[in-house]
């Protein structure tokens, strides 16, 4: 099963088989410099 990523602030987006949120998170980083937050809280 592969799920679609979509980053909605700059449009990238990238097809990921294993560990979507690793590829999210990495992106983020790169290209956004932002962390993610793992509890999920604001």
């Amino acid at each position: 099963m592969q799920r679609q990523l979509t980053c909605e602030t700059c449009g990238w987006s990238r097809t990921a088989q294993f560990l979507p949120w690793l590829k999210a998170e990495e992106h983020l980083g790169q290209v956004h410099q932002a962390t993610v937050d793992p509890g999920g809280e604001a």
